[in-house]
């Protein structure tokens, strides 16, 4: 369900028309950058300006009706050819076109580019997706692979991004990289979550851990960083806490992720509500060895006030500091079992944690924050 909001006008941007472009219809249960998608669709709503929506890959099972209850246009074209014809014939009218995605930037560029100097266009790149795959060759392939395909994956993703008058990244790190080679005009817009707050349950009334994700393809990071972590970290924590459960939400489809279901490990699907979990468990894990951009699972989970333990990976990604907001350790068994033991443990460092982490959502996810990032990209 997308929640309606009460739109707030801003008097220079009204009326600004936007035709956002993504491969499905955003989603906030979906994960992999969609429920971002959500969020900027509702922040444009709030601005005032109109919104037309389309999805490159549309498929008749997804709900178009709770886009156009919140005032929003969906497009309609039967084939994608049908979308490109659409762009050249009526792009000029749009003064900003927002895609998602390098493949969807890289199959409608060339009708884009013809709107140049029309309309602007803007490519929300999201994150070097080029990189997380260099990081997935490198667990599981050749060095000597990594090194070929990882820079000419690269060079093309710089080359597709400066195609756009504005790239659009969730963290300052990417940013700056696109800004190394190139596109200088690149600008950061995060994520957006509201901390709960405090009043949730106290350390000594949780248990087990926690991960939170989708886990349907079996060559996805978040399927193969719960298989590393249950069958290399998991056999060691058991050895100190005999009654340990991880609990795994989300759709789990991956024949990997079944593979797993025990008493230990227990699968819950897709849950309607994540807060009896959030308020039930002590840590939040996130074993990802391969990624890009930043973990939304981590910050839903520390806006809940569930602290988390993250490989060094993602703490990297997030900038946040290890034993203050956040526990990490590298992606390797014992390091990592180690980490989240002191954490599980710890009941005075945990709610120092909890408690930081929190203020560090006040302070760079708050839908204020998120608000202004979006004004300043329409502005630019």
């Amino acid at each position: 369900m997308i929640p309606t909001s009460k739109p707030c006008i801003d008097a220079k941007l009204r009326e600004t028309h936007v035709l956002y472009v993504d491969d499905r219809f955003p989603q906030e249960d979906v994960g992999a950058g969609y429920p971002r998608g959500v969020e900027i669709l509702k922040g444009l709503n709030r601005i005032g300006a109109r919104i037309s929506l389309y999805a490159l890959n549309d498929s008749p099972s997804q709900n178009r009706s709770e886009w156009l209850d919140f005032g929003i246009q969906t497009l309609d074209f039967k084939t994608s050819d049908a979308f490109r014809t659409f762009l050249d014939e009526e792009g000029q009218n749009f003064d900003v076109i927002w895609v998602s995605r390098p493949h969807v930037f890289q199959a409608i560029c060339e009708n884009l580019q013809r709107l140049k100097g029309k309309t602007k266009i803007l490519y929300d790149a999201e994150a070097i997706f080029s990189e997380r795959e260099e990081q997935k060759k490198r667990l599981l392939g050749t060095e000597e692979h990594v090194r070929f395909s990882a820079e000419s994956e690269f060079k093309k993703e710089m080359t597709l991004a400066a195609r756009a008058d504005l790239v659009v990244t969730v963290s300052g790190a990417d940013a700056a990289r696109f800004r190394e080679h190139g596109c200088l005009n690149t600008c950061v817009l995060s994520h957006c979550r509201v901390p709960l707050g405090v009043e949730t349950p106290s350390f000594h009334d949780r248990r087990d851990l926690l991960f939170v994700g989708n886990l349907d393809f079996n060559d996805s990071p978040n399927v193969d960083s719960v298989c590393w972590f249950v069958y290399t970290v998991f056999p060691l924590l058991k050895r100190k806490l005999p009654d340990l459960v991880l609990h795994l939400v989300g759709t789990c489809a991956s024949s990997r992720i079944q593979a797993l279901a025990s008493g230990d490990v227990r699968l819950h699907g897709r849950l309607e509500t994540l807060t009896p979990l959030y308020n039930s468990s002590r840590l939040f894990i996130a074993p990802t060895r391969y990624s890009a951009g930043i973990p939304l699972k981590v910050i839903d989970s520390a806006s809940a006030g569930l602290p988390v333990v993250v490989t060094d990976l993602l703490r990297n990604q997030l900038g946040w500091v290890s034993e203050k907001e956040i526990w990490s350790s590298p992606a390797k068994s014992v390091s990592f079992a180690r980490t989240i033991l002191r954490a599980y443990l710890g009941s005075e460092a945990w709610a120092r944690v909890r408690d930081r982490a929190l203020l560090r959502i006040k302070n760079d996810y708050s839908p204020e924050v998120f608000q202004n990032n979006l004004r300043d990209i329409l502005r630019s």
